[in-house]
């Protein structure tokens, strides 16, 4: 028996093709939501807004050798998940959604988008879909992490909010993480539907897609890369003859950052030398037990080595109002 869920089937389309991209354009889909909700580390909400009304264009990551070697990897970690679930098996014939079948292309049900049965904007992209032994559809998402860095402490918010996206726009109760880290470190994480993040992840979209989207209202600007290098991009010509008047609370906000930069860059460099005194010629500087900072070197052109230098440790993060 096919396994009935509640998703739609827009198309089977090829990544990053026009389909593919337009669809995608027109709603919120698995990425977005995490960005519009704050928990994107490499995308701000104004960017996103930027991309998604034309004002930006999408950044180019045909170059990009993570994004490549992620592609690359994919179906290798995706073989390493079947192989250690054999009961669990990837669809490649149809899929029952609803009170209809959807016959799929060659390449089974991998390349699909989804869309939402009661939200036509919700829009989904999994990696993978499984038919676990009782015959239920579950979902497979495969990662590739050159450190681990970003998931020494469990799955990633951002992450874990696209699978539950899937979760719900597919209409499934379970979904999966399959994890490459440094080529060799392999995890597996299993995630089951939680309602209350889902409802907040719909309020979240339909507020973007109504407000933001609907009446072309600009979330917050913040003060983000993403969000530094979308505006940037946005006005790439430069008029000679033009001057423009800047609130006096922003100029000063702006004169007082580069002082305060100024300031700590001044005190960073009286306590580095302080540091580099105190370790003469040693490799590792340490307080309480926990190391602070770390003298290294570069090889020059010539290959000899270059002078030491400075390079800090487990730096805390500065303590703000509401640090508890």
């Amino acid at each position: 028996m096919p396994s009935r869920i509640k998703g739609k089937p827009l198309g089977q389309w090829k990544a990053k093709s026009a389909d593919w991209l337009q669809a995608r354009q027109q709603g919120v889909t698995g990425t977005d939501i995490g960005t519009i909700m704050g928990l994107n580390p490499w995308k701000s909400p104004y960017a996103l807004w930027c991309e998604k009304t034309g004002r930006a264009a999408p950044p180019d990551l045909s170059n990009n050798s993570s994004v490549e070697w992620g592609t690359r990897l994919e179906p290798i970690v995706a073989e390493k998940w079947l192989e250690t679930h054999p009961k669990h098996i990837e669809p490649t014939a149809f899929i029952e959604y609803g009170q209809n079948s959807h016959v799929c292309n060659s390449g089974g049900l991998q390349g699909i988008t989804w869309q939402h049965s009661e939200f036509p904007k919700f829009i989904a992209n999994p990696d993978r879909l499984v038919k676990n032994p009782d015959g239920n559809i579950e979902i497979l998402e495969i990662k590739t992490s050159p450190s681990g860095r970003t998931w020494q402490n469990g799955i990633p918010k951002y992450y874990l909010t696209q699978l539950m996206w899937y979760i719900d726009v597919i209409g499934v109760e379970r979904g999966h993480f399959a994890v490459l880290i440094a080529g060799h470190d392999y995890r597996e994480y299993t995630i089951e539907k939680d309602v209350e993040w889902i409802e907040a992840m719909r309020e979240a979209a339909e507020q973007w897609i109504a407000v933001n989207i609907g009446l072309d209202i600009a979330p917050n600007l913040d003060s983000t890369v993403s969000a530094f290098d979308t505006i940037r991009e946005m006005h790439p010509e430069i008029d000679t003859d033009k001057t423009v008047e800047i609130p006096a609370e922003i100029a000063d906000a702006y004169h007082d950052a580069i002082i305060d930069g100024k300031d700590a860059e001044a005190r960073k460099q009286d306590a580095s030398v302080h540091i580099l005194s105190i370790m003469g010629d040693a490799a590792k500087a340490t307080c309480s037990g926990v190391t602070i900072a770390t003298r290294r070197a570069r090889k020059t052109k010539d290959g000899q080595w270059g002078k030491p230098f400075l390079q800090a440790f487990n730096a805390p993060e500065k303590e703000t109002k509401n640090d508890h």
